[in-house]
């Protein structure tokens, strides 16, 4: 009968198979050993019982039992002769498992037969099943392990650069942007503009009027200078006012060409049209009588003939001129700057109609009390009338150098020379050891700088081209004040802040 067999002839009984082996016909000689993936766990069996999925017999034929697969291996099917090892990018971390399981997202294992997988490290990721980690592409990066994505970079950040394996994103130095998610590397802005010196900006935002960039990657905007502005958004530079000499702007960052303050001339012809403008000392040749006469549109002017003769043309005014050459030169002093030496410009007349800060003047800028601060206007603030400082510069010229015939110099030399022997200047309110006739008054004061002082001054200009003074000696009634500069010849500016 099966799962019986007899070995001996004649025997009269027939033997039961033993465990690990059966037989399934009747007369059998001998049982057969259960194959590979098979078993038989009793005596007498006519047939093998196939290992469960999960579980093998290790290879080996005539087993009495099956076995669990082994941590990192598995069965899928029944009847497994051995157990197959998990696959790299998969892991069983169970005995008897029928199926490997995929490493999850953001992890993997590079090896067979694992029992778990590790964590990609930081700037790597890996999707479902992977075998190895992904280095994170250029302007993407992953912060922390296990990750199963990259990110891009936010706006206003970079890898720096073709980059693989980014942990964090870079700011953006002041003056460069990115403008759009996943940044390689950051761009400068463009001149004309900045980022106001932000780090990790995603914009450039235009200079505003007054300021201006001249390169590409300007962190902040530069204010312009005093004699120039910038009238407009986005400027790569400031224009200067018409004269680097006798203009300026009463303040930094200035937005219009109305902001430049300097003196101003027209020579008009006879269809009163313009057709030279003067912004400084200058000569006309209006020898074909092309010019029918000069409009001092700003400032006073002096203008002179060759014959010598002199004219002062106040603002405002206009001068018919003949044919002939003729001089031009802008009057500087108390009317563009104020000789902080005279009580902080105490005969400053200047035309100004604007304080430093653009507000418009109910009054002219002067300062009669001479304050400390200047040349002042009543300006209207919020509703108040309140004087308000106009800004205007103080002069160089006329205190470190003279110039013209020295009428205007307001200096404190107070000495000159005769022979190259020097002589102290007499007080102009003395007449010792020499009289004389131009002492102290509220004109010779205002007109010639004439005080209580021995200060070399100029108040009589028809007799002398320069400053002078009357001398403490009584040998020398007068001497030139030669060690003062005559200030064209100089690189004094005309005025400072």
């Amino acid at each position: 009968m099966s799962g019986t067999y007899s070995d001996v002839k004649g025997a009269e009984d027939c033997k039961p198979c033993e465990k690990g082996t059966a037989s399934e016909g009747t007369g059998a000689t001998s049982c057969d050993k259960c194959v590979p993936g098979s078993y038989s766990n009793t005596t007498g069996q006519s047939k093998c019982e196939l290992c469960k999925p999960g579980s093998s017999t290790n290879g080996e034929s005539g087993s009495e039992s099956c076995s669990l697969c082994s941590l990192g291996y598995n069965a899928k099917t029944p009847g497994t002769g051995n157990c197959t090892a998990c696959l790299a990018g998969y892991f069983a971390d169970d005995y008897g498992s029928v199926e490997c399981i995929p490493c999850s997202a953001g992890t993997f294992t590079d090896t067979n037969a694992t029992i778990s997988c590790s964590n990609c490290t930081a700037g790597s990721y890996s999707e479902q099943g992977a075998a190895i980690c992904n280095l994170c592409g250029p302007g993407n990066f992953s912060s922390s392990p296990g990750a199963g994505s990259c990110s891009m970079c936010p706006v206003g950040t970079s890898t720096n650069g073709i980059v693989r394996g980014a942990t964090s994103c870079s700011p953006c130095d002041p003056g460069t942007i990115t403008s759009s998610p996943g940044g390689l590397v950051c761009t400068p802005c463009y001149p004309g503009s900045s980022t106001n010196n932000e780090t990790g900006a995603s914009e450039c935002s235009p200079c505003s009027p007054g300021s201006f960039s001249e390169a590409e990657g300007a962190a902040m905007c530069e204010v312009c200078g005093r004699g120039t502005f910038a009238d407009g958004k986005g400027q790569t530079s400031c224009t200067s006012c018409p004269s680097n000499k006798t203009y300026t702007t009463y303040k930094l960052g200035a937005t219009s060409p109305s902001d430049c303050i300097g003196p101003r001339l027209l020579a008009v012809n006879r269809s009163d049209m313009v057709v030279m403008e003067y912004y400084d000392e200058a000569h006309i040749n209006n020898t074909i009588g092309e010019i029918a006469y000069l409009v001092a549109q700003s400032g006073d002017w002096r203008v002179a003939q060759l014959s010598g003769e002199k004219t002062v043309l106040s603002n405002s005014n206009h001068l018919e001129i003949r044919r002939g050459v003729f001089g031009v030169s802008p009057v500087m002093t108390d009317l563009f700057c104020y000789v902080d030496q005279e009580e902080h410009g105490k005969y400053f007349r200047g035309y100004q109609t604007e304080d430093k800060d653009g507000r418009k003047c109910l009054t002219h800028c002067r300062n009669e009390e001479g304050v400390k601060e200047g040349p002042s206007c009543m300006v209207k603030v919020n509703g108040t009338e309140q004087m308000s400082p106009c800004g205007v510069p103080k002069c160089l010229w006329n205190v470190q150098c003279y110039t013209q015939d020295g009428v205007g110099y307001r200096g404190n030399q107070t000495s000159g020379t005769q022979n190259d022997i020097p002589y102290s200047c007499q007080k102009w309110s003395s007449d010792f050891p020499h009289p004389h006739t131009y002492h102290p008054s509220p004109s010779n004061a205002a007109k010639y700088g004439i005080g209580q002082h021995n200060k070399c001054r100029n108040p009589d200009p028809r007799n002398s081209s320069k400053p002078w003074c009357y001398t403490t000696s009584i040998f020398v009634r007068y001497v030139y004040c030669d060690e003062i500069p005559y200030c064209e010849n100089t690189k004094l500016p005309v005025f400072y802040f």
